[in-house]
């Protein structure tokens, strides 16, 4: 008896083992419906794992096996094998087109904390999930959860590697909050430096420069100090100064299938009144304008309490604004004015030389804005209908032109056009 229970212990605890070794991965999830596929001898889901980067995946659901999406948590839970306890979703954000097709985002976490760039985007209309894309990291129970090093200590450490002379806290006199020295964020986040896709816990700081110009998220190992990721916000055509070899992060998506939507042009609004500092101005008037670039345009503009029009426009179904602003040539955004006519028609003999770059900045932001929502349904740039904010004539220093131009991730800069 005892030689024949010795196999059944060994097969018992091999089994032990492999239990509690096993952690959540898109592989777990792709044998699973790889075998529902061939027991249904039928494709009951369509299954794509990215080839180049194991975290991403494309899921297209049947008619017949789309989940509710009050299940999706529950589903998910049991195809990837989560842990209870360890690994969890929580509800990023949410947005439905006029079809009633809704996208929400749902945010990867281990042990409560964030899993940086672990987002599943589901699809749903009617109740019901259609597709699913999924980025997803397989986190090792043994993980370092507490962090070794302060926040300030970490920060000190970003400081040393974005290696600048100049940030915008040291000249925030206005107190906007945009340029305040940045707090950390513990995350967790993949190691593409030192210990290439080995997870770790992180400070992620948002560093924006003005010498050099750069604005860009900075991990830092919170047990070593090292450098272990970065994503430039602000994204540049040159090298990398600090030649790690990676200029940015670029991630790849998997091969996606497409759900088709009818999208509804928005109407325009004449009468519309939005609120600009203390002045209630009107929206939306049409204006003409001989632009640099673009020759002759027309867009929308705003009018304030003294008659005259300005640069402001109300788009996406009047639920976010457009507006261009002079910088005058210096580096506080908060000093910047608006840019003013007294018919709505700007002409080339009102705004000559450069100026009329502005009308150019005006026009492009509008139709951009357009563009993203009725050919794609997208509410401005983040999907949640943000005002756009354009700086012209805009300096990072007072004594230097800015031959540039940049989106730091909230606003659009030029310079002198």
């Amino acid at each position: 008896m005892a030689a024949l229970k010795l196999p059944a212990l060994l097969i018992a605890f091999c089994g032990i083992v492999v239990i509690t070794i096993a952690q959540p991965s898109l592989q777990i999830m792709q044998q699973k419906l790889a075998a529902e596929n061939k027991t249904a001898l039928q494709q009951l889901y369509k299954f794509e794992l990215n080839s180049k980067m194991k975290t991403q995946a494309g899921l297209l659901f049947s008619p017949r096996m789309a989940v509710q999406k009050n299940r999706l948590q529950a589903w998910l839970s049991e195809k990837l094998d989560l842990r209870q306890g360890l690994d969890a979703f929580l509800q990023k954000g949410a947005s439905t087109d006029y079809a009633g097709t809704q996208i929400i985002k749902l945010q990867q976490y281990y042990k409560g904390i964030k899993v940086e760039h672990g987002i599943i985007s589901e699809v749903d209309k009617g109740g019901l999930v259609q597709l699913l894309q999924l980025e997803f990291y397989s986190i090792p129970e043994k993980l370092a959860t507490t962090p070794m090093l302060t926040e300030e200590a970490a920060f000190q450490k970003a400081l040393s590697y974005a290696g600048a002379e100049k940030y915008v806290w040291d000249q925030n006199v206005n107190n906007n909050p945009e340029w305040n020295k940045p707090r950390g964020e513990l995350v967790i986040v993949e190691d593409i430096f030192i210990e290439a896709g080995k997870m770790c816990l992180a400070y992620k700081f948002n560093v924006y420069s003005l010498k050099p110009e750069s604005r860009q998220f900075i991990y830092i190992n919170a047990l070593t100090g090292n450098m272990v990721f970065k994503d430039a916000i602000i994204k540049n055509c040159h090298h990398d100064p600090n030649n790690t070899g990676i200029e940015s992060n670029k991630k790849e998506t998997a091969a996606m299938p497409l759900v088709e939507s009818s999208m509804h042009r928005s109407k325009d609004s004449f009468s519309k009144f939005i609120r600009t500092g203390t002045s209630l101005i009107t929206a939306n008037n049409f204006g003409v304008a001989d632009t640099r670039y673009s020759g002759q345009r027309t867009f929308f503009t705003s009018q304030d309490l003294f008659g005259q029009y300005q640069l402001q426009a109300s788009v996406i179904g009047d639920n976010a604004t457009v507006t261009t602003l002079n910088c005058i040539n210096q580096p506080d955004i908060s000093l910047a004015s608006p840019i003013h006519d007294d018919d709505n028609v700007w002409t080339a003999a009102q705004f000559p030389n450069n100026i009329n770059m502005a009308l150019d900045v005006h026009w492009g932001a509008q139709k951009t804005m357009e563009y993203w929502w009725k050919v794609h349904g997208r509410k401005s740039f983040d999907n949640n209908n943000g005002d756009l904010s354009c700086y012209v004539f805009y300096r990072t220093d007072l004594n230097e032109v800015f031959d540039n131009a940049k989106w730091d991730g909230k606003a659009l800069y030029f310079g002198e056009g």
